[in-house]
């Protein structure tokens, strides 16, 4: 043992905690209300202790070649012309991503009788280090949402949201969706906003009068109060789409501090995305982009690991919680950011 009381160990030799795991795994983002999954679908795999990975990567535009008729005539004895997609594997390597629990002795003999054993920190501890593990992911996941490389095209509106004389939150929706559709050829399904930036389109007479203050939608405008969700509902009936994500999750813009006050906003901006998403997610689907996690250290099983260890000079007791995992963008095209929106 080094002469600091620290155990000389190798972490990755150590065993999962099951119990623990299970506790991890009850933390979820749709728990915390974080959305990162709704825009890059999370898919596992298993590398070879290295974190490499690879998806198949598509020419969308082969998808739409024009092809003279006389290519499809064969005459008899003749050879028919030979095609074949391109494709390519795109290699990726996910980062090791780790935070330790602590639990000195002494802390946790003093919670647990203070609360009578309803505070058991090695429960607790757990749960709040796994939430902030995730907090940190919905950010990287903004992040790569944020980048102008990772989608086809970032559209600046004309007139903010906000403004419910001048502008049209509608067209420059549809403006996107057209936007997806040139560049991708296939027509975008799903959209996903902030909460705020919903609230504001709950409002906007664009919603309540015109083309679209008709039958049902006219009566649910203006017999109801409306939600966030409202909203989702109606823009998915009003353009045909499939799924409308409401972002809910806010980030602290303060350094990592231990004081009562918050300074919080949305991870995702003054901004709107308009996407293409199929119903199933693979390496082989074509997705914008995923949140790629891998489970070698895991045994394969799509969860979070769990290793507890104790430090018997610091009398601490460490859950080390991993999980290896990293956004990855696919096909960019797929995907159009609005900005500027509110």
């Amino acid at each position: 043992m080094p002469l600091n009381g620290v155990p000389a160990f190798n972490p990755d030799s150590l065993v999962p905690n099951p119990a623990f795991a299970g506790l991890v795994s009850a933390i979820t983002p749709e728990t915390l209300g974080l959305n990162a999954n709704d825009l890059f679908p999370r898919i596992p795999f298993t590398s070879n202790g290295n974190g490499m990975g690879f998806f198949v990567k598509y020419n969308l535009g082969e998808r739409f070649m024009a092809l003279d008729d006389q290519d499809l005539v064969r005459r008899p004895g003749s050879a028919a012309k030979k095609l074949n997609q391109s494709r390519r594997l795109e290699t990726f390597r996910v980062s090791q991503r780790h935070l330790d629990a602590v639990v000195p002795d002494d802390v946790a003999r003093l919670i647990q009788t203070q609360t009578g054993g309803a505070d058991d920190p090695h429960i607790t501890e757990v749960q709040f280090v796994r939430g902030l593990m995730l907090q940190n992911k919905e950010k990287r996941a903004a992040q790569t949402a944020l980048d102008p490389a990772n989608v086809g095209r970032v559209i600046t509106v004309a007139v903010p949201w906000t403004d419910y004389t001048n502008s049209d939150p509608l067209r420059d929706i549809q403006d996107a969706m057209m936007a997806v559709r040139s560049a991708s050829g296939l027509v975008p399904n799903c959209l996903a906003l902030p909460w705020d930036v919903a609230l504001k389109l709950a409002y906007h007479p664009r919603f309540r009068v015109g083309v679209f203050a008709q039958g049902g939608v006219r009566a649910l405008t203006e017999h109801a109060e409306i939600t966030p969700q409202a909203v989702a509902e109606l823009l998915k009936a009003v353009l045909r789409l499939e799924n409308v994500y409401i972002l809910t999750s806010l980030v602290s813009q303060d350094a990592l501090k231990r004081t009562p006050t918050m300074n919080l906003a949305s991870v995702w901006g003054p901004n709107a995305w308009v996407f293409y998403r199929p119903p199933e997610s693979s390496p082989n689907a074509l997705l914008w982009g995923a949140d790629f996690v891998d489970t070698f250290y895991t045994g394969g099983t799509d969860l979070a690991t769990v290793f507890t260890f104790y430090l018997p000079d610091q009398e601490t007791t460490v859950h080390r919680i991993r999980e290896d995992s990293d956004f990855v963008v696919m096909h960019p095209e797929l995907a159009v950011r609005l900005t500027s929106v509110i």
